[in-house]
Order: C-alpha cells, then structure tokens, then sequence
C-alpha cells in the first residue's frame, strides 16, 4: 500500500494492480469534523528541527499578510536541541506575540490547532491534522515530490479530507482481506 500517486507511479514492483492507494492511517484518529475558529487572528507553526530559510520566510510572509494576535510555535520533537533552536529562533524573529509548545501527542496537536485560524507546517503531520481539521494552511515542503508536496497537492482540494478518509478504508479493508487470507 502507498499513500500518495506519486508513490504509486514510482512503484517498479511490476504488478500495479497489487498495488493499493491507501493514505496514512493516522487521519482516522482525527475528528471529522471542522472545529476551527474561522475567525481566529492565531497563526500556528509547526517547525522541523532542519526547516530553513524557505520555512523562515514563509512564517514571515504569514506574519505580515496575516497580522496575527498571536503565533504559537508547535514544537513536535521538544527533546531536540536542534529543534528547540529552531524554535527559538522563529519566535526570536516574530517577536514578543510568538510562544513555543511542546507537543508530545495527537490530543495536544488537536488542541493547539482548534482555535487557529491560520496553520504554516512544514512536518507531515501537522499538515494532515490542519487537512483533517479544516485549518487553512501553508505547506512548506522541503523539496519537491517529497510526501509534503503530495499533501500540499491533496490540500488544494476541498473535498480532499474525504477523499483521503476512503482511502484509509480502503487500505484497512485490503490490509484485512490479506489477513483473512492468511487464516
């Protein structure tokens, strides 16, 4: 199973046909349904311990169109030293309206995101919960045809967050029906 096109075109195991479009199972653990505050003035980040300047750049850019009341800084690997400069940095350079969060769980990423108003990721799973949540967002992949760049095509779509739950059914339903065979 793959969970983006591109990753089924890549395949060269030959047999296309034994390949499922699934997508990544962790979107099932998020509600369905859109709770975000639409008017929210709270702009969200959420860093890679490597995210450079075109990261940067992009959370400036947010920044300055945006005018947030607040940006909150979504660390997901706290432990990191590498990402806590990163984040340092990024709050160093919004200035006094920019906080750091650890995030240690999908609970706590869910809650930092319900009152956003406007999500700038540049981890995948960030960007999945902004998609399953109905967060407007920015994507920043790292480099192209990598798995966020897949997600910032997917994301462009509106009725995206369903057409990636079918195939997270459809990926649980093929898993299941290979584990019935082996019975």
């Amino acid at each position: 199973s793959v969970r983006d096109e591109e990753s089924q075109r890549r395949d060269r195991g030959g047999d296309r046909d034994r390949v499922i479009l699934s997508f990544d199972p962790v979107l099932s653990l998020f509600d369905n349904r859109s709770n975000v505050a639409s008017t929210s003035t709270v702009l969200v980040v959420i860093p890679r311990m490597n995210s450079g300047v075109s990261f940067t750049d992009a959370v400036q850019s947010a920044v300055k169109e945006l005018r947030p009341s607040a940006v909150r800084i979504l660390s997901m690997q706290p432990d990191f030293v590498e990402e806590q400069r990163v984040c340092a940095s990024l709050a160093a350079s919004v200035g006094s309206i920019a906080t750091v969060h650890p995030v240690r769980s999908l609970q706590e990423l869910t809650a930092m995101l319900r009152d956003c108003g406007h999500l700038v990721t540049g981890r995948y799973h960030g960007a999945l919960a902004g998609l399953a949540l109905g967060v407007p967002m920015d994507i920043i992949p790292q480099r192209d045809g990598d798995k966020l760049s897949a997600l910032k095509d997917l994301s462009k779509n509106s009725g995206a967050p369903e057409l990636l739950r079918e195939r997270v059914r459809t990926g649980e339903h093929s898993l299941q029906k290979f584990i019935n065979m082996l019975k």
